[in-house]
């Protein structure tokens, strides 16, 4: 089975967020060594891309966190 990674962080850099296949797996003002080793575990096998987007701060501080879900977040506020 192959599990697709996507990091997210603020424009800012102050709040970062995983998903694994399209689930929140970790938000928080940065991503510790131990989360990705959390990751790994419970994972084990990745899929060759992980992505990674920034967020615009305007919709994140309206919203005041990541969404359970990656599809919840507007695309318009994506950036790659």
């Amino acid at each position: 089975m192959s599990n697709k990674i996507v990091i997210t962080n603020s424009e800012c850099g102050d709040w970062s967020g995983i998903y694994v296949n399209g689930i929140l797996f970790y938000e928080g003002h940065s991503i510790d060594n131990s989360v990705w080793i959390d990751v790994i575990k419970r994972y084990k096998v990745f899929s060759g891309e992980i992505h990674s987007y920034w967020i615009a701060d305007e919709w994140l501080e309206n919203r005041g966190n990541f969404p359970d879900k990656f599809n919840d977040i507007q695309k318009e506020f994506l950036h790659c």
